[in-house]
């Protein structure tokens, strides 16, 4: 499968002609290549049927958001739509304790929705919201764009914000009464439950997010190494690897600790910080493992990887888009979302059990912010091996509103009401948040 794509560097002279390249360097190669702001493109993504978030599963339901601006729940058994929320821009990564889940959207706002889709309540912030909410206590604690990791109550009150000097894309983590957290602006944070810095670790470009172990705190960071601190913010040692370790939060199992990175590996390290063994992949590795009887893992590659636990290949299944984020698992079953606009549910053996389409069959666009006098966005062809039979939509070239702005992106898709399944077509009515 190729992608094409084709940027505009806007009025500043620079023209750069359409080209093809491998998935590869499609999502993550090429934009880290030319970006140079010193940011994440995780922000940058517009309206689409991609899924960028990890699922959660909980009971015989699994729940995600997507990039065509709905929240999904979908039966564990066979993939048909429970129900869907819109919020007002993609929707992101979910955590659900009480039977409510919290999620994040690109439209700068907290939601909490029950199990049932009933919307609860909603909070602002002053950027798009990417971090997975984490629930502790009485709390509810996440980042947003805007450099601020944000404590609020159950009921949607704010208790208290801590600013930084970058976005967060981070997932906060609480780990004995401290929550730490990694910024853009390249510092790993330590606070108290009341919000109060306790001490900070910088490293030499944006900080991820942190997993514990013990009196240990390990993270990686864009400046191509993964480290680990005690808990008072002292390092331990540190790895290097070939390219930037992503923002993704490493899982700790078994005394290893397992990492995505750029250079196209899937990395363990034994808790003293040497290498037990690294998998490669045909990409870029943006998502954190899941670990059960084996380790499973998706890649930019569009692969989904089964890895027995001395890191050999065990099975894989070829998804038709890059895997960006974690899958779920419960039990024999495993939970992925896909750039192609498709949910996979598969076996524990690698099986495909269903998957479920978005609402748009179109990928969700690119746009690129490369310096402050230039502005570049992505047109997008994208042309799978085979076209959902009932969907037919075509991406629309963005249009640059000016410089130093992103690009204004004109989809031209329509929504339908239903959507047919591997069993046949059923209706399902779409709720609207005002």
């Amino acid at each position: 499968m190729k992608y094409t794509h084709s940027y505009s560097a806007g009025n500043s002279g620079l023209q750069l002609r359409p080209d093809t390249l491998e998935t590869s360097l499609y999502l993550v190669g090429l934009m880290h290549e030319i970006e140079e702001s010193g940011t994440s493109n995780v922000f940058n993504i517009g309206i689409g049927g991609s899924i960028i978030s990890e699922p959660v599963i909980d009971g015989d339901t699994a729940y995600f958001g997507a990039c065509d601006k709905n929240f999904y729940a979908v039966s564990l058994d066979d993939g048909r739509e429970q129900w869907r929320v819109q919020c007002g821009a993609a929707a992101t990564n979910a955590s659900i304790s009480d039977g409510v889940l919290y999620f994040g959207s690109y439209d700068q706002n907290l939601y909490a929705v029950d199990v049932e889709g009933n919307f609860l309540w909603k909070f602002r912030t002053n950027g798009k919201i990417f971090s997975k909410p984490l629930v502790h206590k009485d709390a509810i604690y996440f980042g947003s764009s805007d450099g601020c990791l944000y404590a609020v109550s159950k009921s949607g009150q704010l208790l208290w914000k801590y600013k930084t000097m970058g976005p967060l894309a981070s997932d906060p983590m609480v780990h004995k009464d401290s929550i730490y957290f990694g910024s853009f602006d390249g510092i790993l944070y330590s606070l108290g439950l009341d919000g109060a810095l306790k001490w900070k670790f910088a490293t030499q470009h944006l900080a991820g997010s942190p997993a514990a172990d013990k009196d240990r705190v390990l993270f990686g960071s864009f400046d191509s190494n993964f480290y680990c601190l005690d808990t008072q913010g002292s390092l331990l040692w540190k790895f290097r690897t070939n390219d930037t370790v992503y923002h993704r939060r490493p899982v700790v199992h078994g005394g290893i600790v397992y990492f995505p990175c750029r250079d196209g590996h899937l990395y363990a390290l034994g808790l003293d910080g040497k290498l037990s063994w690294k998998f490669r992949t045909g990409s870029h590795v943006g998502a954190s493992p899941v670990i059960g009887d084996a380790i499973y893992f998706g890649s930019i590659d569009g692969n989904f990887y089964c890895l027995d636990f001395s890191g050999k290949l065990k099975w894989k299944f070829a998804a038709k888009g890059p895997i960006l984020n974690r899958a779920a698992l419960q039990g024999d079953k495993i939970v992925f979302g896909s750039y192609d606009c498709n949910l996979y549910c598969l076996s524990t053996d690698g099986k495909l059990l269903w998957k479920f389409p978005t609402r748009l069959s179109h990928i969700s666009p690119i746009i690129i912010e490369k310096r402050a006098e230039m502005a570049a966005t992505l047109e997008v062809s994208w042309k799978p091996e085979e076209l959902r039979h009932e969907e037919m939509y075509r991406n629309k070239v963005q249009e640059i509103s000016g410089l130093s702005q992103y690009g204004v992106f004109n989809s031209g898709y329509i929504t339908k009401d239903s959507y047919v399944s591997e069993s046949g077509k059923h209706y399902i009515q779409k709720k609207r948040w005002k």
